[in-house]
């Protein structure tokens, strides 16, 4: 014989089963999450991660003589003499003329 079946206590049950599968859903929808930010961080973090250093290549060299030829050319003890010689002015003694001496 089938027993009757109380009005409350079955919305209830409903009710109870529905709110089950909403948390069920939840905890599926919230590891999905979890699993993409933790695999992003990842790809995050081997991106920014140094794999492999590289050795300076002789291309790179060529490149910034390209831009700056006279980087590294040091002058020699004898021409920096003569430079320093020609681009200090000689002192001019009292009674002495100045004379300019220009050549177009």
């Amino acid at each position: 014989m089938p027993q009757p079946i109380d009005l409350q206590t079955g919305l209830t049950q409903i009710t109870q089963a529905e709110r089950v599968q909403q948390i069920a859903e939840r905890v599926s929808l919230a590891a999905q999450q979890r699993t993409a930010t933790e695999t992003q961080e990842q790809r995050v973090a081997s991106e920014t991660e140094v794999q492999q250093t590289h050795a300076k290549a002789d291309d790179v060299d060529q490149e910034m003589r390209r831009h700056n030829p006279y980087m590294g050319r040091r002058r020699h003890h004898g021409q920096a003499e003569d430079n320093e010689a020609e681009t200090k002015p000689r002192p001019v003694a009292d009674g002495e003329e100045h004379h300019l001496d220009v050549v177009i």
